[in-house]
């Protein structure tokens, strides 16, 4: 009893720690379980990324990009320009989940590859270039929040899917060349949206 006396602060503070260091610990495990889990999923997108003739980017340190692959990094880029690729292979590069930004330039993307891009993944940058993509996959990116870079020229978009594309709250360049708009709307929304470069 005299041992529980003389102690009851370090009993304590051994208590607090416990209750403290558990609910974290098993946290980190539960993450580390995740992780462990998506790593095969991840390598497997890349492999098919790679199997198409792409590449794909990984997050660095202070948010650059490497194309070193440890195994606490993810896929941060993929870059499918001049690329074949078919609907079963982009299904399982969408198996990817934080990619920011998506380049396909000249690349057979369609529509709903977009829309399963945007559901994977939160976009900052679309680079979709003289692709086949329409209204519908501008209506897919606006869903995007976090889009503030999209190259769209040379594509089926309309002024309408272009003044969508305007309204999204981080956009600051836009890539419009070849879209079926007048020189009027284009100059429109030049004056209505200034913090836009939109070319």
């Amino acid at each position: 009893m005299e041992f529980f006396r003389s102690n009851r602060r370090i009993l304590l503070v051994t208590v607090l720690f416990l209750g403290l260091a558990l609910p974290i610990l098993g946290f980190f495990g539960l993450q580390m379980q995740r992780w462990r889990a998506y790593v095969p999923s991840r390598d497997a997108a890349v492999a098919r990324v790679e199997f198409c003739g792409g590449f794909v980017a990984y997050s660095g340190p202070l948010g650059q990009f490497t194309q070193r692959n440890d195994w606490f990094s993810d896929v941060v880029f993929v870059n499918l320009t001049l690329q074949q690729f078919s609907e079963e292979d982009f299904s399982a590069i969408v198996a990817l989940r934080d990619v920011r930004l998506l380049m396909a330039y000249d690349s057979p993307i369609t529509d709903q590859m977009v829309g399963q891009a945007c559901k994977a993944w939160p976009l900052e940058g679309a680079y979709l270039s003289n692709t086949a993509i329409t209204d519908e996959a501008i209506a897919h990116l606006c869903k995007e929040k976090t889009l503030e870079i999209v190259f769209v020229d040379n594509t089926r978009i309309s002024e309408v899917g272009v003044e969508r594309l305007c309204k999204l709250p981080r956009i600051k360049s836009l890539r419009i060349g070849g879209a079926k708009i007048t020189d009027a709307k284009l100059a429109s929304l030049r004056n209505r949206y200034p913090e836009i470069d939109i070319q």
